[in-house]
C-alpha cells in the first residue's frame, strides 16, 4: 500500500516570523524626527518673535502718539504769566533737560477750566527713563517747583533709554537759533519745545509749538513787565 508522502514541514525563517527594526534604522529614523522637531519648534520660536515685534512696535507708537497729543495740546494752552519784582520781571516758566513747567489756560469742556500749573517731569529709572504729567492749582506768584499734591498726575511714556527736553528761541532771541538744553532767560518764552532721545534710541523727536493764548505783561500797560509782543517789536526795531 502506497501513501502520500509525508508534507514537508516549513522552516522557520532564520529572522524570526515579526522582524523588527534594526540599530540603524532606528537611528536614522530619530535623526529625522529631531530634524523635523527643531524646524517645527523654531518656526513657532520665529513666529513669536515677529509677533512680540509687531506687538512692542504697536505700544510704542501708541506711546509716541499719546506724548505727542498731550505736549502739543498743554503747549498750546501755554498762559503767560509775568512774576517777580518790577525791576526784575520774569515769566513763570521752566525750561530744563528733565522738566518742563509753565501756567496752561484750561477751556471749559471735560474738566476744571480755569488757570493751572503744567509740569513734565523726566525721571531716571534703572533702565531707562518715565515722562509724567502733573498739574497743580496755580497760585500767583508760585514757582514750578510746587510742593503741593497734583490735582493731576499720569505716567505718559515708559521707556529704555534716556528722554530730555531742549529749547529754542525766535530768531534774534538771546539764546541764539540753535536748540538748548536749558532755557534761563526771564523775559522771554522759547518759541519751540522737543522731546527727544538719547544715544540713537528709536524715538522720534517731537516737537511742540508754545501757541501764545495771552500775556498778562502786555495787559498791564507796565513796560517794565515782560510782553512777548513787546520784545520782538523792540528786536524790529533799527
Amino acid at each position: 500500500m502506497t501513501g502520500r508522502p509525508p508534507a514537508a514541514t516549513p522552516r522557520p525563517d532564520s529572522r524570526g516570523a515579526t522582524a523588527g527594526f534594526t540599530l540603524l534604522e532606528l537611528l536614522v529614523s530619530l535623526t529625522l524626527l529631531s530634524f523635523v522637531l527643531a524646524a517645527l519648534f523654531g518656526g513657532i520660536r520665529f513666529v513669536g518673535r515677529v509677533r512680540e515685534r509687531g506687538m512692542d512696535s504697536l505700544a510704542q507708537e501708541t506711546t509716541v502718539d499719546a506724548t505727542r497729543a498731550l505736549l502739543s495740546r498743554q503747549t498750546a494752552r501755554l498762559f503767560p504769566v509775568a512774576a517777580g519784582e518790577a525791576k526784575e520781571p520774569r515769566f513763570l516758566f521752566t525750561g530744563r533737560a528733565n522738566r518742563l513747567g509753565f501756567p496752561v489756560l484750561e477751556p471749559p469742556g471735560h474738566g476744571p477750566a480755569g488757570l493751572f500749573l503744567a509740569v513734565f517731569d523726566i525721571e531716571p529709572m534703572v533702565v531707562g527713563s518715565r515722562l509724567v504729567y502733573r498739574q497743580y492749582a496755580f497760585v500767583p506768584g508760585a514757582t514750578v517747583a510746587v510742593a503741593d499734591a497734583p490735582l493731576r498726575s499720569s505716567v505718559v511714556a515708559v521707556v529704555p533709554f534716556r528722554l530730555s527736553f531742549s529749547y529754542r528761541g525766535d530768531e534774534g532771541a538771546k539764546k541764539g537759533p540753535g536748540w538748548v538744553r536749558s532755557w534761563d532767560i526771564p523775559d522771554e518764552l522759547p518759541r519751540l519745545v522737543r522731546l527727544s532721545a538719547s544715544d540713537g534710541a528709536d524715538w522720534p523727536a517731537l516737537v511742540a509749538r508754545l501757541r501764545v493764548t495771552g500775556d498778562s505783561g502786555c495787559g498791564s500797560g507796565d513796560p517794565k513787565m515782560p510782553c512777548r509782543a513787546r520784545n520782538a517789536a523792540a528786536r524790529t526795531q533799527p
